[in-house]
């Protein structure tokens, strides 16, 4: 099914790892350890009916250096594309907002700034920012659009500014007086202000992955002490709370396989944790049963274990799903997952850290500062 896998030895950034891509139409962005995220464009050309191992020069995919954006002072941890921006967070604890018609302008929109606490991953839901810290903070931004402020908003543009262009104002609400924090962009090119509506102290240690489930208005996290919560998009509240080492299943074959009592965990071979929502199916990465390595996904609710796949030979990094194929990537190899599973083994010379779907195929990072494509 799949006919190429491509080893793009390109000099993507300064420092060699890369820990972050996502990918938008013809678009690619890489965040790396040089605190640059690159632009690249992404042509296609006529693939081989067979499967074969390629390098840059003679790829079916070609990647072409278009921007660079500067602006983050520390590593870029996550990346993601909207309709129209590239989202982006960094260890220095920013969150930009960039322009996708900007690019060349290197025009960005700052959400958060840098405090020291490290933005772990940052996601974004039509109007609101959510960002995941490593002091397991939650903080929730909305974005104020100017046409829908009224003049006499109860959190007012001032005319002047600090150097951080950080103002705090106070709202009554019902008697009570509440601290809200607004960050003010320039009045001039900014067609919205930033809100913190939210901060939720959802965990004691670091924050490692969230995703969206759209469906259900809901935001899943999992977090370096071992738990995983469920927050309420609707009222910004905590729902639910999960410990993977509490976590339970029925599947008798497994219990047969282990013949002992099973223990979940997570993997410590690698700090972010790539949860992803396919399909209404909750997908765990860096799980481990009884120190296997294994994918668990979980069903709505999401409260107990629906199903484990596995053993890996290394952690589980990410999972995607093209067409109607499940690709997943450990540490160093690829699974694809269909009727059958097939591996390709020792992928990059160092450690697999994120991936993205691209027209006919998937690209992923790796902190040996090259990309890898797998094309259909």
């Amino acid at each position: 099914m799949f006919t190429s896998l491509t080893t793009h030895n390109l000099h993507f950034h300064e420092d060699a790892s890369i820990f972050s891509c996502a990918s938008k139409n013809n678009l690619l962005a890489t965040g790396g350890g040089d605190t640059a995220i690159r632009i690249w464009k992404l042509e296609y050309t006529k693939k081989s009916p067979e499967f074969n191992y390629y390098t840059s020069l003679n790829s079916p995919l070609k990647i072409t250096y278009m921007y660079t954006l500067s602006g983050h002072t520390k590593t870029i941890n996550s990346l993601e594309f909207t309709d129209e921006h590239l989202l982006s967070s960094s260890d220095a604890g920013e969150v930009f907002l960039w322009p996708i018609d900007k690019f060349e302008e290197n025009k960005y929109y700052k959400i958060r700034g840098a405090d020291g606490d490290e933005a772990i991953v940052a996601l974004m839901l039509d109007k609101f920012v959510y960002v995941g810290m490593k002091s397991g903070q939650l903080y929730i931004y909305e974005l104020i659009y100017q046409e829908s402020v009224d003049i006499n908003d109860d959190v007012p543009i001032q005319d002047s500014f600090t150097n951080e262009n950080e103002k705090e104002s106070m709202v009554n609400n019902e008697s009570k007086i509440k601290k809200v924090k607004v960050t003010l962009l320039s009045k001039e090119n900014t067609p919205f202000k930033v809100k913190l509506v939210k901060t939720l102290k959802l965990h004691s240690d670091s924050i490692q992955g969230m995703c969206i489930n759209q469906k259900h208005s809901i935001l899943f996290t999992q977090s370096k002490d071992k738990s995983m919560k469920t927050v309420d998009l609707l009222n910004h509240k905590v729902i639910n709370t999960l410990y993977i080492n509490k976590l339970i299943t029925e599947n008798t074959a497994l219990k047969e396989q282990f013949k002992e009592e099973i223990k979940f965990e997570f993997s410590d071979r690698s700090f972010f944790k790539k949860c992803i929502f396919i399909d209404d199916t909750l997908y765990l990465t860096n799980v481990s049963i009884n120190k296997k390595n294994v994918l668990i996904s979980l069903e709505y609710p999401y409260r107990t274990i629906a199903q484990v796949v596995g053993i890996f030979n290394w952690p589980v990094q990410r999972i995607l799903k093209l067409k109607d194929t499940l690709v997943l990537c450990t540490l160093k190899s690829i699974y694809i997952l269909k009727n059958k599973c097939e591996m390709i083994s020792n992928v990059g010379y160092g450690a697999m850290t994120d991936g993205c779907l691209i027209d006919e195929g998937i690209i992923f990072s790796n902190t040996d500062g090259f990309m890898y494509s797998l094309m259909l």
